[in-house]
């Protein structure tokens, strides 16, 4: 029989990274949207989602182990290991926001075509997928991947709205590259929302992708 306070210690470590890795995103995105002015932005702090992840993967895998664990036990850990690396992405894409909005911010003239939306897309994603995660909310998960669906289309049009930018006269280079970079980004930050979305539904029901593994 599995120590159900292992479990519990598990999770909550996991609500932890989520929570860091979130309100690190927030303040990337609040820097992009000119909340926080260059003067006041703290850099952001990913070696602790990295720490998060390190030690997370060592208690999973030392409980999956060790533990003699039921199956929904057992798809929790699993979940958890596999869900962690996802968000330590989403941590490494908010420092990368962060950066290229750093750079964004030194030239004239650079457009938000439809990043905004997409940044608004994004966090609602990694909210609702870390949400979902806690609550074991299925219906919530399934949720975040129809949006995805429609950060793919924004993120379509905004790189052909910065092509059709380019070849205007007088186009500010720089900030259209810039602009594309941080709209990859986004729409990366949104994928790793839904991966995590998709262990979500791996923990309730035993299937990760429509295929069963138990």
């Amino acid at each position: 029989m599995s120590d159900p306070t292992k479990i519990d210690d598990l999770e909550k470590e996991f609500n932890e990274m989520c929570i860091y890795a979130e309100n690190n995103l927030k303040r990337a995105f609040a820097y992009y949207e000119n909340e926080i002015k260059p003067k006041d932005f703290v850099p952001i702090d990913d070696d602790t989602v990295d720490h998060y992840e390190r030690t997370l993967e060592g208690e999973c895998l030392d409980c999956l182990v060790r533990e003699h664990l039921y199956a929904g036990s057992m798809r929790e850990v699993a979940g958890i290991l596999k869900a962690i690396e996802d968000i330590e992405r989403i941590g490494d894409h908010a420092e990368d926001v962060a950066q290229w909005t750093s750079k964004i911010k030194n030239v004239e003239g650079w457009p938000l075509v439809k990043i905004q939306t997409m940044v608004r897309i994004a966090l609602e994603m990694v909210d609702s997928a870390f949400l979902a995660f806690a609550r074991h909310d299925e219906g919530l998960a399934e949720q975040v991947e129809k949006e995805d669906d429609l950060q793919d289309q924004l993120y379509d049009e905004c790189i052909e709205s910065l092509i059709t930018l380019d070849s205007e006269k007088g186009a500010n280079h720089a900030a259209i590259l810039y602009s594309g970079i941080l709209a990859k980004y986004l729409e990366r930050i949104s994928d790793h929302a839904v991966n995590v979305a998709e262990w979500v539904i791996f923990v309730v029901k035993g299937y990760h992708k429509d295929k069963q593994i138990f």
